[in-house]
Order: C-alpha cells, then structure tokens, then sequence
C-alpha cells in the first residue's frame, strides 16, 4: 500500500482532513492530539492490549519532548524551539540532482521511494531534519513515527527488540511486543533511523542487515535512514539517496538571526562577514554557523581556517563567555588545568575515542577511555573524575545523553583527534594519515583528513598521495595508458569500476531507481560480457532520460574521490569534463546501445574517435563526480617534493647552531 493511502487509513474515515490540521497549540498537546486520534484509533482497531496503547502513547510523548528543543552549544544556559530555528533545508536526489526543499513533511520524496537515504557531512543537519521529520508526522496527525538513534543499539539487540523496548518498554509482555511488530506489517509507520555511521563497528553489519530485512519485511512503511558517507552504506540497495545542499548566503544569515533572538550580535557579524570568500565553506555548514556565532561572540574575529574555528569555540566555552548574562565569567575547573593544558588532554581524548570508534558510551567505558586519554599527556597530572566533570559542566564538549555521555557533536572529536595527530604524534603523523587513507572505508575520515590537510597539505602528501599518485602511473604506464591525457583518464575509470549506461529502451531502466532490479541486471552484464563483476558499493545517476550506474568492487573509487576533494592540486579532473557537449554525448549514447544498454568500459576500448572517448567519459564524471584525476595534475605532485625541500632548508637553518 502507498505510504499516502496507508497514512489515511491510519487516520481514519477522518484522515484526509486531519493530515491539513495545521496545529497551533502548545507542544504537549501536539503529541496529545496525535495520541488521541491516531495511536488509539490504530491500535485499537487490532484489537491489541491497553498495555501496548499506553506503551506507544509514552512513547509518542517522549519523542515529542525530545525533539522539542535544538540542542545546542551556541548560547549557553539558552533554549531553542526546533520549530522556531530551523531553516529549512534542501534535499538534493543524488540520481538527477532534482531539489525538494523540506519546509514540512517531504511527501514528493517519499512518494519517489518509499526508502530514503541521507548522506552528507558533519554538521549539514542530518539529526536536526530527522526530529523535524518526526514532528511533522505529529503535525499532520498521520504517519507513526518512530525514532531510531542508531548508536543507542547494543550488542545483542536487533533493531527491531530495540524499537519493541522503546515503544513498550524493556518488560513488556511478549505478547504486546509480539502485537507491536505484527502492526508493522500493516503499514502506516515511518521509521526515521538516524547515524548509521556512529554504530559500534562490531554490531554494524548486524544492523545493517536488520534495516534492510525491515525495508523488505515491513514494505508499506517507510525507512529515513541518515549517515555520513560511508561504504557500508551499499548493502541498502533499495534506498533512494539524497544529500543535503549547502546553505546558501541568506539562509545562513537566516540561522544566524534565529539563533541571535534579538541580543544583537547577528547583525554585527553578518557585516563584518561581508567579503570574505574565504569562509564560504563554513557559511554552508548549518553546525558551522551556529558555531561562528559562538566563536565572534568570544572574540569579535571572523575566523578563516576550519582549525582556527574550532580552537576559537573552544577558547569560548573554557572562558565561559555566556551570551545570556551581562559580561563574562570563568567557571573554576575542578581539574585545575589551564586552557593549553585542558586542549592538550581533549586531543589525547580525540584520538581514544575516534580509534574507538563510537561517540556515545556507558558511564564505566568512558571512565576507561578518560584514563587511556590521560596515559598520552604525561607529564600532566590528571584526576579523572574532575576532568568527567568539567567536560560536563565547566567546558561542556560532552553532554548527558540518558544514562550515557557522548560528545556534543562529533566534529568537535574529529578536530582533537586530528589535532593530537598533528601537535602530538610528531614524523608518525605520516603512518596514521597512511592508515586513515588505506582503510577500506576511508571515507568515514574525511573529516579528520580534511583538518590535517588545513593544517599542513604536505603530511597527506608525504604520507600518501605522493606514493599513491606513483603507484598510480606505474600502473597505467605498464598497460600503455600513460601516454595522454585520454588514456590516463580511460585508465582511472576502467580502474574505479564497471559503468553501464541504460536507455530507455532497456525494458527494467526506470525499476533500477532504488536499485529494486540491480541484481537482475548485474547477472545480465555477467552473462552477456562474460566476465565477473564484484560489487560492492553502486551510483546511479541521470543524463535526460538516461540512468548511469557505476558498479564498484573496492576503496579505489571512494579513495579517489576523498584524496581529489582533500587535495585538487594532486587530482585535478582533465579539462575536457568540463566541455560538455549534450547533443554529442547524446549521439555517442544512442550509437552504442544495444538492448538498451552497454559498458562504458567495453567501449572506452573500442571507440577510436578522441571527441567519442571525452563524451563516454565525461558521463562517468557524471557518475561519479570526482576521481579521475588528469595526467599533468598526478604527475606534477611527483615532481614537487615539497618535503625534501623542507628538510634540507632546516638542515640549512640548523647548520652552525649550537654543537654538532
């Protein structure tokens, strides 16, 4: 049943015209009113327990006052409604880049593909359009929604007994958890399943798997599931994935003002902003604005560099400079470190806990990892309760998350692990950047590598890029492939993975959208090309009314694209992606189809024409954006060794001083 239909029925004969309610009361009542016309009625009419209504009526409550307020760090001691700050945010389908603003509930999307995939940067505002999700659904006196912070899962809990402790709690009756998961089949639920990337990595395949059987099990209800970009993401193949579009210049002033609240100090910000294309990148960011705020409000500077940003937020929260009192103060520190010192024992923590892997923990397990942190800032003495404390109260970088601690935001732990990194490991800050980047999902780092390449391009280069881009051009130079720019660029794509492009003559193009018929096509090209074709992850992406799908079977693809976004001097794309020629590509297209589809790898082979070769490959580039990097660019950093340089002008500096 459609998401649409399904959200009538639960409503009831009233449905329709409960869903254009628009509820202008206080919160309470907006998950009061919910409860009494759409939860009692639902359940109800399966006859199930008091026990299991009363449980989900909790429930409802709970989520409704948990998703009330914006936490926040921005102003302390402040407040936010979420639905007085949010700034409505932009979908953008991965597939053919259509926007969908999401002002209210996205009915376009859903209707799209009932299974919809989030993914983007720290900071875009993935959590805060999960709760706005959530409240929409009460708005409109339709959908159950049901949220699923997905770090909260522990070890030996599926998602689905997770979901059942929640709604009716960990006690119920087997026969009320039992009623609750057969309703589930019925449909009119939306699961909003948010941070697939902060769940414990030794019950990440588990619940991977868990998500995906629901989405099959439970298919009239609908799945929001959000993430950093992540490898492990490609077992959802019938997700349909989304990314969050930058905020543009007069949406992040918007936040800005509501955020501000009339205490005067947006508007002196946005002036002295004016002109500094140098914080663009930040301006994009919805974390990143509220913490501009924070950080101009303890020292009137507009910070340019993403370090210097994080450094000044810190300063603020240890001096305590509190917008909602007249003038500042400085809260005592009970473990009596100075704010060099405190820093120093925050990137001792950084590291712990990014190794870790996890931003949420038990009481006793972040105790452990406090004491592992300590271990690293020798010689500082350190007492590990009052150390708990201030992080808690006096320099609040974490915060109380139920019985739990977490970090406030796990930005602030990628900016000290890759602080510790950078000030603290010394010439091993090369083997962990080498570490970062031969992972085989390097793009859960990105963030922590994007800091380091701020601070100091050259530790990416010299711990990897360098010799990666090397290995690169023996490679393609031993296959004859290094010769121009064209067959280093047929090269790098035939190496990223397989590509196919799909006409719509191809009979089951449009079900390939939320990849419902990938495997049937994938044992297609299997059998037709005669080859084996591994897959791991997989894009699909549209030029007119073709689908381009790239099929991908390791970490070469994303490291690519990772290393071209960190460093674009290395990997810069060949100028001819960006001559876009639409009737030649199009010609190129129809001309090679056969049945409504063919391999771009096959043909990059066949074709003799340069200008067919530049079309097939600039609709790779569609595909998959970055990642074939040009000739010049790979060979240019070869030949710039800035880090012998380096050294032998120390060794000159260092020459007469001292003994020898």
């Amino acid at each position: 049943m459609p998401i649409l239909e399904t959200a009538a029925a639960i409503a009831g004969a009233g449905g329709e015209a409960a869903s254009k309610v628009v509820v202008k009361a206080t919160a309470t009542k907006l998950a009061r009113e919910f409860n009494d016309r759409v939860i009692g009625p639902f359940f109800e009419k399966r006859r199930a327990q008091a026990a299991l209504i009363d449980g989900v009526r909790r429930y409802m409550r709970s989520c409704e006052k948990k998703t009330r307020y914006v936490p926040t760090i921005a102003i302390q001691g402040s407040k936010f409604l979420l639905d007085e700050v949010y700034e409505p945010l932009v979908l953008i389908r991965t597939e053919d880049r259509q926007e969908f603003e999401v002002s209210g509930f996205p009915h376009e999307v859903f209707n799209a593909n009932t299974c919809v995939l989030v993914t983007d940067s720290a900071g875009m505002g993935k959590s805060t359009l999960s709760k706005f999700l959530l409240r929409r659904c009460l708005d409109e006196l339709s959908r159950i929604p049901v949220l699923i912070e997905l770090r909260r899962v522990k070890e030996g809990q599926t998602v689905e007994s997770f979901i059942c402790d929640e709604m009716v709690g960990a006690n119920g009756t087997e026969g009320c958890r039992r009623k609750l998961m057969e309703s589930f089949s019925k449909g009119g639920f939306i699961f909003i399943l948010d941070g697939y990337d902060e769940i414990d990595e030794s019950i990440r395949q588990s619940v991977s798997l868990d998500v995906f059987r629901m989405s099959r099990e439970y298919a009239d209800c609908a799945f929001w599931l959000t993430s950093r970009p992540d490898s492990g993401l490609a077992s959802f193949t019938g997700f349909l994935e989304y990314k969050i579009k930058p905020l543009c210049l007069d949406q992040a002033h918007s936040l800005l003002r509501r955020y501000d609240s009339g205490r005067g100090k947006a508007e002196p910000l946005i002036a002295k902003m004016k002109g500094l294309t140098q914080i663009e990148g930040f301006l994009g960011n919805p974390l990143l604005v509220t913490l501009l705020y924070k950080a101009y409000d303890y020292k009137a500077t507009v910070p340019l560099k993403r370090n210097i940003f994080f450094r000044q937020v810190y300063d603020a929260l240890y001096q305590d400079h509190d917008l909602s009192k007249e003038g500042a103060f400085e809260r005592r520190k009970k473990s009596s470190l100075d704010s060099d010192d405190f820093h120093k024992a925050l990137r001792a923590l950084g590291i712990v806990t990014f190794k870790n892997g996890k931003v949420q923990y038990g009481v006793e397990e972040f105790a452990g990892l406090l004491t592992e942190a300590a271990g690293l800032i020798s010689p500082i003495r350190l007492e590990v309760g009052k150390w708990k404390s201030d992080l808690l109260s006096a320099v609040p970088i974490f915060m109380k998350d139920g019985h739990d601690i977490r970090w406030s935001h796990k930005a602030f732990q990628d900016y000290f692990a890759a602080q510790f990194a950078f000030f603290d490991m010394g010439v091993r800050c090369e083997e962990f950047v080498r570490r970062l980047l031969s992972d085989d999902n390097p793009l859960k780092n990105e963030n922590v590598l994007t800091m380091l390449a701020e601070l100091d391009i050259e530790v990416l280069r010299s711990g990897f890029v360098r010799s990666y881009a090397a290995e690169l051009v023996a490679r393609a130079e031993k296959l004859g492939m290094a010769g121009n720019e064209l067959d280093f660029a047929t090269f790098s794509a035939r190496e990223c993975g397989e590509f196919f492009i799909l006409t719509t003559d191809y009979p089951e193009e449009k079900m390939l959208s939320g990849f419902e018929k990938f495997p049937d096509f994938l044992s297609l090209a299997r059998e037709r090309l005669g080859r084996e074709i591994a897959f791991k992850q997989a894009t699909l992406t549209r030029f007119e009314k073709n689908a381009i799908l790239g099929v991908f079977s390791d970490a070469f693809f994303p490291r690519h694209q990772l290393i071209a976004r960190l460093d674009q001097r290395a990997f810069m794309r060949p100028d001819f992606f960006g001559k876009f020629d639409r009737k030649k590509d199009l010609d190129v297209i129809e001309g090679l189809a056969s049945d409504g589809w063919f391999s771009v790898n096959d043909a990059l082979l066949a074709v003799r024409d340069d200008s067919d070769k530049e079309s097939l490959l600039r609709m790779v580039g569609r595909c998959i954006h970055w990642g074939i990097p040009s000739l010049v660019s790979v060979r240019s950093i070869l030949g710039d060794d800035q880090g012998k340089k380096r050294a032998a002008n120390i060794d000159d500096l260092l020459s007469g001083l001292g003994a020898n």
